[in-house]
């Protein structure tokens, strides 16, 4: 039944890697654009999970509203340092070190709740390093951005954030059960709440050059927003069946499983939607990524 889960878990990581590639792709990239897709991104998100069953109350105690707040903080912190990584730094090495922020929830379940770590898992999480490696090698060629200080700083900045966020939800899950729903409702509305408030916050601090250059795009096509909407949906799938995970696995095999259930997505999504090519490289980390699945769940 797990295998299942994951299937859908990968389906609708596919699926809403298509269609936020697809509504990015169809504003400019500016700060304020970005600062808005997160906003309308998780505005969505709640929307549609306040309007399905099942419904439950939300406990209005500061021990359990804390975690998804504080998770909502550090999603959006770690969102805008990796839009400033990708900005002053090669794509292809930010996307891999940011993918790495599964280690620190991975520490934190080993030392703090007991996860245990066999010999088995442990060459299933080298292989999936290596995965993510070769991913990186087949995407880098095309990539002539130079590393620089600011980049290393917004990139650890970006990875660590969003470690931290994840550690939110892991305690989260280990302290409440059967509330996910509510978790992801809250985190939701944290995040509109506060992308909203920076988004009207932007333009009043910048000076007229920098407003030029961080326009944000004016209508915005009504296909970008049915791409966000698709996207939020599919979020929303992605995010209970990670509670729910959460809740069955430790994260010694869950984070490393889903890296490599990741890589295999994306490079599919790439190869079927946007004609990108799977060379060689791409194939030999497909096959690195089902081999770590395969030693991470036996």
């Amino acid at each position: 039944m797990t295998a299942l889960w994951f299937l859908i878990f990968g389906l609708s990581r596919g699926i809403n890697s298509v269609y936020t590639k697809k509504a990015q792709s169809s504003t400019s990239s500016t700060y304020r654009n970005s600062i808005f897709f997160v906003f309308i991104y998780a505005l969505f998100q709640a929307i549609f999970l306040v309007t399905i069953p099942p419904f439950k109350n939300i406990p209005m105690t500061m021990d359990l509203l804390i975690y998804p707040t504080l998770f909502g903080v550090f999603y959006i912190i770690s969102y805008i340092m990796l839009f400033y990584a990708l900005g002053t730094g090669p794509t292809g090495l930010t996307n891999v070190i940011y993918t790495f922020h599964s280690i620190l929830p991975m520490i934190t379940g080993i030392f703090i709740w007991n996860d245990k770590l066999d010999l088995l898992k442990t060459i299933g999480i080298i292989f999936a390093a290596i995965s993510i490696y070769l991913f990186y090698q087949s995407v880098k060629n095309g990539d002539k951005s130079k590393m620089s200080v600011k980049w290393i700083i917004y990139v650890v900045a970006a990875t660590v954030a969003m470690g931290i966020a994840v550690i939110f939800t892991q305690a989260f899950s280990q302290r409440y059960y059967d509330m996910n729903k509510q978790y992801l409702v809250v985190y939701t509305i944290t995040s509109s709440i506060i992308s909203l408030v920076m988004f009207l916050m932007t333009k009043h601090k910048m000076n007229r050059p920098q407003q030029k250059d961080n326009a944000m795009d004016s209508p915005l096509p009504m296909r970008y927003y049915v791409y966000v909407l698709l996207a939020a949906i599919s979020q929303n799938a992605v995010n209970l069946l990670f509670m729910y995970f959460l809740n069955i696995m430790p994260s010694t095999v869950l984070f490393p499983t889903m890296n490599s259930v990741n890589i295999i997505v994306f490079v599919l999504v790439g190869k079927l939607f946007f004609s990108e090519k799977l060379n060689r490289l791409s194939f030999l980390g497909i096959c690195c990524s089902i081999l770590s699945l395969v030693l991470l769940n036996i």
